[in-house]
């Protein structure tokens, strides 16, 4: 005897059924990968939606979904949109930047042999510079971006899936796992609050 069970989950998201649809792209040609992006976000007449979230302070008039190809080091494993003040990313708000400008930041391995280490764990960090802000994203974690923090050089490194970074002659720990918004810890225990995320 073979039985097969489907369990589906349906959440309110709008109760606007007229006016709701998915949310408009930058771009008019999109690959099939694009589109299923794309069907994450929706609008309404007053509000926009990522996935059953509301997406709280963003501009319906001047809202869109974009792909910037090309622009993360490993891959397009995170969904952009932007209104006239703010970037989204997988529906979290920053301030608005143009991802194609920011400096993406080198994450060596420490440790070589670790096998973990070499195959990069996806869920490391990766890690951005946006003129003289500090830009930590993710994967399933809200965006962080700390603001002024680079008036200098940063050298970071990778210890299995924990991120250290020089700065100014100074040690930090991003700590971004089960942290919302990411935290940057100088090493002797200091914690810096420089997050402008929403």
């Amino acid at each position: 005897m073979h039985q097969t069970h489907e369990d589906r989950h349906f959440w309110l998201v709008s109760q606007d059924g007229t006016h709701f649809r998915t949310a408009p792209s930058a771009q008019a040609e999109l690959t099939a990968s694009q589109q299923d992006d794309l069907s994450r976000y929706a609008v309404d007449r007053t509000s926009v939606y990522y996935n059953t979230k509301k997406i709280e302070g963003a501009d319906l008039e001047t809202f869109e979904v974009f792909f910037p190809d090309g622009v993360l080091p490993h891959g397009n494993e995170y969904s952009f949109a932007r209104d006239s003040r703010h970037l989204f990313v997988d529906g979290w708000s920053l301030p608005l930047f143009d991802p194609t400008e920011v400096t993406w930041l080198e994450l060596p391995c420490m440790d070589d042999k670790s096998s973990m280490c070499r195959n990069r764990s996806i869920r490391a960090p990766i890690l951005g510079r946006v003129v003289d802000d500090l830009l930590v994203l993710g994967k399933g974690t809200r965006p962080t971006l700390f603001k002024d923090l680079l008036k200098s050089d940063v050298t970071c490194s990778l210890d299995r899936v924990t991120v250290y970074c020089i700065i100014d002659r100074q040690r930090y720990l991003i700590d971004f796992e089960g942290v919302e918004p990411a935290r940057l810890v100088l090493q002797d225990g200091q914690e810096i609050t420089r997050d402008t995320s929403s």
